[in-house]
């Protein structure tokens, strides 16, 4: 119960995240730099409504990453990227917050002002595709660079 009280907290996006690219990784992190808009939620199979995602972004500067919702900062996580996989991988290390200590491992497309992310679920393998349906756990996101 306290894992599915913790993997729902993760999901629901509230949590910040910092971000370290990995020494493999031939795209710069600098391309992820800006504020993102989270455009769409699936978590488990559930999208979030139009309602919900209302101020939710991602705010990439350097090597970090920060979730904001309504302007104020959720928690903190390193990330790790490894652009040189097909598809890239990406891991989130969430380091304080009611997910303190999780791992995600997932997938992730960036193309121009339009970046997919694909995460798993708590102690679950990398998503293999950008999808997420009832039961899998995965959480797809859909974000919009903000201009």
């Amino acid at each position: 119960m306290m894992q599915n009280r913790l993997f729902m907290a993760v999901m629901s996006g509230w949590l910040a995240v910092a971000s370290t690219g990995s020494t493999q990784d031939p795209q710069p992190l600098d391309k992820f730099d800006g504020k993102w808009q989270i455009t769409a939620q699936t978590t488990d199979g559930k999208m979030m409504s139009e309602e919900e995602l209302k101020n939710r972004y991602l705010v990439f500067r350097g090597d970090k990453v920060t979730q904001l919702f309504m302007d104020n900062e959720r928690g903190n996580a390193a990330t790790k990227i490894d652009a040189t996989k097909n598809p890239k991988e990406i891991e989130f290390h969430y380091l304080d917050g009611p997910a303190k200590g999780v791992v995600l491992k997932g997938i992730y497309s960036l193309d121009g002002d339009s970046f997919t992310i694909c995460l798993s679920g708590i102690d679950r393998d990398r998503p293999k595709a950008f999808e997420s349906k009832e039961g899998s756990g995965t959480i797809l996101l859909k974000l919009k660079r903000v201009k």
